[in-house]
């Protein structure tokens, strides 16, 4: 394995490729740093799961999801 840094290798490596790879590349790697979305962006979804199954699934966490079992991993 190189001693070089990863950077370096990388800006060498889309150097020698097409700009329409290159473009590619950017592309792909705008698409690793935009890997979420802002909290306001879901208020849209806001309602849609009626309360009595929010209800249901808060019950549901708190029966099986909040304990230990120590030899099940």
């Amino acid at each position: 394995m190189s001693k070089k840094p990863a950077k370096s290798e990388i800006l060498a490596s889309i150097g020698r490729l097409p700009a329409d790879l290159q473009r590619k590349v950017l592309d792909f790697a705008s698409s690793l740093q935009n890997r979420g979305v802002a909290g306001k962006e879901c208020l849209k979804f806001r309602g849609g799961i009626p309360p009595e199954d929010l209800r249901r699934m808060a019950e549901a966490i708190e029966k099986d999801c909040e304990r230990i079992d120590a030899s099940g991993w």
